[in-house]
């Protein structure tokens, strides 16, 4: 394994996600709360938030409008959630999901638990030490079944989330 593929690898193993406490709850302006948004998002390639974005969410009551131009900590830790979970859902299912989650938790609590299961998740998804390599042949073919299995796995976390959601949403 190549040292590039190992340290990246270190990222995803021991990343922390920022906790609810610890998000800045002064007022950011939109350009701030893009900088800081984008900085937690740096590991995941092709991951991003830009100031339309946001604007739109604001536009379609995902997130509350921000007070005299300024977004506090539940608005911002709501972005963050947002663009982890519209990888694999809807706007409208991961708006639905936000509001399950801070009733049934509160908006301090949700957030701090999703940032504890994504965590469990990449720790899971990633073992220690890497990837395992085979020093012959078959680790082109070790590589080439880790895809698969991984393709595999989303596809059917894929059924499964969208079935979660027609119940949420049958509810």
């Amino acid at each position: 394994m190549e040292e590039n593929e190992s340290a990246s690898l270190e990222a995803f193993i021991g990343y922390r996600m920022p906790r609810y406490e610890t998000i800045p709850n002064i007022g950011l302006y939109l350009n701030q709360v893009v900088k800081y948004i984008s900085e937690v998002l740096e590991p995941f390639n092709g991951m991003e938030i830009t100031e339309s974005m946001i604007s739109n969410y604001v536009k379609k009551r995902v997130i509350a409008r921000p007070v005299k131009k300024l977004y506090y900590r539940k608005q911002i830790s709501e972005l963050i959630f947002i663009s982890f979970a519209k990888q694999a859902a809807s706007i409208e299912d991961v708006q639905v999901l936000l509001l399950r989650m801070r009733d049934d938790y509160g908006e301090g609590v949700a957030y701090d638990l999703f940032c504890e299961w994504f965590e469990q998740a990449l720790r899971s998804t990633f073992p220690q030490g890497g990837f395992v390599e085979a020093p012959d042949a078959s680790s082109e073919r070790n590589r080439i079944e880790r895809i698969v299995q991984t393709i595999v796995s989303i596809v059917a976390s894929k059924v499964c989330l969208e079935r979660c959601f027609e119940e949420l949403q049958g509810e």
